[in-house]
């Protein structure tokens, strides 16, 4: 079974040149990651579980498209993509 995975995204535009995306993971098994990449090659992971937040994101000037990741230790995962404009 995949995991639950809740994303609260910051707004969807902004002048910052980071965001911060936090959100909720879970599983019927222990042992969720959950790891975020953009669409132009950055990537990590996030901290805390159930609750998660991710580092700061570095975003490029337009739009920028986030995939965050949330994988159990059988292999399962769920995602959910985000879109940030910075002006």
């Amino acid at each position: 079974i995949a995991p639950s995975l809740t994303v609260t995204p910051p707004p969807a535009v902004t002048t910052a040149a980071s965001a911060v995306i936090r959100g909720m993971a879970t599983d019927n098994v222990a042992g969720t990651a959950v790891l975020w990449q953009t669409a132009a090659g950055a990537s990590g992971a996030a901290a805390g579980l159930p609750q998660f937040a991710t580092t700061a994101i570095p975003l490029n000037r337009g739009i920028n498209r986030i995939t965050i990741r949330a994988r159990d230790a059988a292999g399962n995962e769920s995602f959910r993509t985000v879109s940030i404009t910075r002006r």
